[in-house]
């Protein structure tokens, strides 16, 4: 719980959708910063947009010089429907995770360093 952790209020909101980004920013410079603000993205979209959605919403969260320092910061990232009960449930979330947690290119990768 929430509230339980020290925070005042929860809040879920929807990470993609109609909302432009200026538009989801003025929804998080409204929230308390005593608030924790969940995202919610749909799964399996097309082009694994789950994923770079999820590292918009990241970085709208990091301090930079153009950020409202009183917002509300993003504070996780609910994939909707990840899990349904069948054999891909592992390999897709393994999948959302290790992605949105690259900081790699996903044009140019190397490996072996």
């Amino acid at each position: 719980h929430a509230i339980d952790k020290g925070y005042e209020y929860a809040f879920l909101i929807a990470g993609s959708g109609a909302e432009s980004d200026a538009q989801l920013q003025l929804l998080l410079n409204a929230i308390p910063k005593s608030a924790i603000v969940i995202c919610s993205l749909p799964c399996m979209q097309a082009g694994s947009h789950e994923i770079v959605r999820a590292k918009e919403l990241a970085a709208m969260s990091m301090p930079n010089a153009n950020s409202n320092v009183d917002a509300a910061k993003i504070a996780a990232i609910v994939i909707q429907n990840a899990c349904v009960g069948d054999a891909e449930d592992l390999k897709y979330t393994a999948f959302v995770v290790e992605g949105i947690n690259k900081k790699s290119s996903k044009n140019f990768q190397m490996t072996g360093l």
